[in-house]
């Protein structure tokens, strides 16, 4: 595996995208980073392990809570609280291998992977999505983790990923073999007694937590209970009242079939026809209301007239005195015309003769 490019884009300090050139010549076969503290040496070896390996890039095992946590962190804000964009790491490599042809001849060939893993913080939530090529074609990610383990254990990228601070640490404190040892047991997975203690304070935390549910169900649950008796205690009243009331609604239907009772040999037949004449009754109702609406109908024509017979007549020889002195002055005005026009007529022809 020969590294041969980092691309980093709003990740950590770097802003945007920012791609480091790691191919080597015969001439030029090593690359040297420097730079001032806070300048993202360290920011820039990690990535290589976290674009690699995901949530397993970290010497202890992490939960996905604190893997998000992490990656929160590394996302660049823009000097703000929110995500404006999308951030990722790409590493390419080569990748060399033997195989063998039909007629069992090695044959050395050169594989150019390229690794992206991206980051997005959706409402709270960190989306992680993981993009393989294989020579510009794409791979299975299923298949990553185990390619991966098989092509560089991640207890021999301790031993290749590390910055000059912890060379120097190393030479300063002379403990160089801790460290050698250190990664040489996570190679051999000899650092299983401390995944096994991480992974026991998880579960830990986990059955704490679930202790601590629990009695809060617990309390929940005993006043939840409390209320249930009370509430019984107060069905139980009204049961005892509902009894009482139908005790008092059996008494009053006893007194009204006595009181009919009673009615019967006081009233004789009118008990027994009561039923029979009530029938009658809503009969002769609906009958009356159809004679009133019939007189309404006849009301509304002459009939009112009828009922004042010397009023009427009355009237009758008032219009007729009316109009005889109509007729009288429309006479008049008539004959007044015609003398006027006989008149007229008259000088005009005397007029002519003259």
């Amino acid at each position: 595996m020969l590294l041969q490019k980092i691309v980093l884009e709003n990740y950590g300090i770097y802003q945007d995208q920012n791609v480091f050139d790691f191919a080597t010549t015969k001439d030029k076969p090593i690359i040297l980073c420097g730079g001032k503290n806070g300048g993202g040496k360290t920011t820039l070896f990690e990535s290589v392990m976290l674009c690699l390996y995901g949530q397993n890039f970290s010497e202890k095992k992490i939960s996905k809570k604190e893997y998000d946590k992490i990656l929160d962190n590394k996302i660049h804000k823009y000097g703000t609280s929110k995500q404006e964009k999308d951030t990722s790491i790409t590493i390419e490599f080569l990748y060399y291998h033997f195989n063998r042809d039909q007629k069992n001849k090695e044959n050395k060939g050169v594989q150019i992977y390229s690794v992206t893993r991206s980051w997005k913080n959706i409402n709270g939530e960190i989306i992680e999505k993981l993009s393989i090529k294989n020579n510009d074609k794409s791979l299975d990610v299923d298949y990553w983790d185990a390619f991966i383990r098989e092509l560089i254990p991640r207890g021999i990228a301790r031993l290749f990923f590390f910055d000059g601070e912890k060379i120097a640490t190393i030479a300063k404190h002379g403990d160089e073999g801790i460290e050698v040892k250190n990664s040489f047991e996570t190679l051999l997975g000899l650092d299983i007694v401390q995944q096994l203690k991480s992974d026991l304070e998880i579960n830990l935390g986990r059955t704490n937590q679930s202790q601590k549910d629990s009695s809060e169900l617990e309390n929940k649950f005993k006043k939840l209970e409390k209320e249930l008796e009370r509430l019984e205690v107060i069905k139980a009243g009204y049961v005892i009242d509902l009894g009482e009331k139908t005790d008092e609604m059996n008494e009053m239907y006893k007194n009204i079939e006595g009181f009919e009772q009673e009615i019967t040999k006081l009233g004789g037949n009118y008990a027994k026809q009561r039923t029979e004449l009530v029938s009658n009754q809503t009969i002769l109702k609906d009958r009356l209301t159809i004679i009133e609406e019939e007189m309404r109908t006849v009301c509304a024509d002459a009939l009112p007239f009828s009922l004042i017979p010397k009023q009427v007549e009355q009237l009758v020889q008032t219009i007729k005195s009316d109009q005889d002195v109509l007729k009288n002055q429309f006479e008049k005005q008539i004959l007044s015309e015609t003398s006027n026009e006989l008149k007229i007529n008259l000088r005009n022809l005397i007029k002519r003769k003259s």
